[in-house]
């Protein structure tokens, strides 16, 4: 559901990406689907794209309340940039077994989009 709302040149770029083996055999990309934001009906997914040996690119995917594709960032649990090698590990154990689904390490002061966070 979440790729019929891709673009077609982001498409083709995506699967080019997909369609390079790694050392492993396996592609260069893996899609992780989970329900990730509580706020936002459906499933949402990470996708990892190996560019280059250590150098992967993880994107955030969502479909908007109009059903097109939308991205948002993707951050380590304390808030810290995600190095591509890091990314790259990540992307092969999440070929051998999906990783696990967890709550997230922060609550918030008031509700909703209105509430405030202290980022670990």
């Amino acid at each position: 559901m979440l790729l019929s709302g891709v673009d077609d040149y982001q498409l083709r770029r995506w699967t080019e990406v997909c369609r390079r083996p790694l050392e492993t055999g396996r592609p260069a990309c893996v899609l992780v689907v989970a329900d990730l934001l509580l706020a936002i009906p459906g499933e949402e997914a990470m996708l990892f794209l190996e560019h280059a040996p250590g150098a992967t690119e993880v994107l955030g995917l969502y479909l908007d309340e109009t059903g097109l594709l939308a991205q948002r960032a993707v951050v380590r649990a304390d808030m810290g940039h995600l190095p591509g090698e890091t990314a790259s590990e990540l992307l092969r154990a999440a070929q051998e077994a999906p990783p696990p689904l967890t709550p997230a390490l922060v609550n918030q002061l008031g509700t909703g989009e209105a509430g405030l966070l202290m980022l670990p």
